[in-house]
């Protein structure tokens, strides 16, 4: 009877909750919340049946002992072995070429990040590993996870089977929003990806110096230096009058455009997230005249939401202020008059978005976890050429 329990209770917990026949909804279960979170963390519900099959593998050893005699049964039982040796051969040979040819991702060599730990408590990579577009690709986590490790620092990016929606929240959205309000703390390291120029621009280093190191922008204490190096603000790109832009996965010209809490792209463009979202690009400064910018947009929107609101401002100054009521394309036209453009030809759009909606109400669980307005394209009407 034990047997029988450990047998059923599996079962029933590697069943999917949602079982179908064709077009054909055979049951649909919804569990508490409690047992979804205690469930979820084994990441796959198929695992969930391996004590009732233990039970089962050790029960037709058992009646093989009692139905054979001891001699015929070892017999048996050695060619079962020698015939699991023989079929797994495969595997292990796969596994043992894959360990041969993995190696262990680099720290970055410059003297620079192994003197991270003696001024700093912790690294902070941004984006962290768990949400798009992070410093480092897909070995990121590895990468950093073991600079931090060396230097006795704690880090934000990691590698785990399960993330919490907790979890997702702040690495993907709520730290980003605080580190462009609060700017860079004192006992922290910054590590950014290298093309993230216009993320930089506007930040309070608050004593931080942010250079380029190996292929990453590091922020951390450095005696005698502060604030951005201006080798950065060279990276800075340049856009014509006529200048097309677009915001879709096949083109990665957008990525030395967009500050921090930007979604991943995708076919058609990327989105913004959060209450804030950052551009920033140079034009022409000579002749000096107004920059006619226009994005080509779509409103994150359904019937229950409210309008999206958004506000930009050009350099600090608003410029433009627009409501979109329908999830539709639509143009977001904005113009940068000539007098707040410095003499580097710089500017810095903030887009401002008090209605941005939880991604989750879409059924999206990529981060950011809030978003409002997606971007396929910014063209430059006019500018100085």
């Amino acid at each position: 009877v034990p047997a029988l329990l450990v047998f059923v209770i599996s079962l029933l917990l590697a069943l999917s909750l949602w079982g179908r026949a064709g077009r054909v909804t055979l049951w649909h279960l919804d569990l508490p919340r409690p047992m979804m979170a205690a469930l979820t963390s084994l990441r796959s519900s198929g695992r969930l049946f391996w004590p009732g099959y233990y039970v089962v593998f050790a029960g037709i050893i058992a009646a093989a002992f009692k139905a054979f005699p001891a001699r015929r049964l070892q017999v048996a039982l050695a060619v079962a072995v020698g015939v699991q040796f023989l079929d797994l051969a495969p595997l292990r040979a796969l596994v043992y070429d894959q360990w041969q040819s993995t190696s262990t991702p680099d720290v970055p060599p410059a003297a620079a990040w192994h003197e991270l730990g003696a001024t700093q408590r912790h690294l902070v990579v941004v984006p962290a590993w768990q949400c798009p577009v992070s410093p480092g690709g897909y070995l990121g986590y590895a990468i950093f996870g073991r600079l931090a490790l060396a230097q006795h620092m704690t880090i934000n990016s990691f590698y785990a089977g399960r993330y919490s929606d907790a979890q997702m929240d702040y690495f993907c959205g709520e730290q980003t929003s605080q580190i462009e309000a609060a700017g860079l703390r004192d006992d922290t390291a910054y590590v950014f990806k290298g093309d993230m120029t216009a993320g930089l621009i506007s930040l309070q280093y608050n004593g931080k110096y942010c250079r380029r190191v190996d292929e990453y922008t590091l922020c951390s204490q450095v005696l005698g230096r502060s604030g951005l190096d201006p080798a950065i603000l060279r990276d800075v790109v340049t856009l014509h009058s006529g200048d097309v832009v677009p915001f879709s996965r096949e083109s990665a010209a957008a990525d030395k455009l967009i500050g921090l809490g930007w979604s991943d792209p995708e076919q058609w463009g990327r989105w913004m997230g959060g209450h804030v979202s950052r551009l920033a690009f140079k034009v022409p400064n000579q002749p000096l005249r107004d920059v006619q910018i226009e994005l080509s947009v779509v409103p994150l929107m359904k019937p229950s939401h409210k309008p999206q609101r958004v506000g930009v401002l050009a350099n600090g100054e608003p410029v433009a202020d627009q409501t979109f009521g329908e999830g539709n394309d639509a143009t977001l036209d904005i113009v940068v008059p000539a007098h707040l453009i410095g003499s580097d030809g710089l500017v810095q759009l903030l887009f401002n978005l008090p209605d941005a909606v939880s991604s989750r109400e879409f059924g999206m669980t990529a981060g950011p976890r809030e978003r409002s307005i997606g971007v396929k394209q910014l063209r430059i009407i006019d500018a100085g050429d």
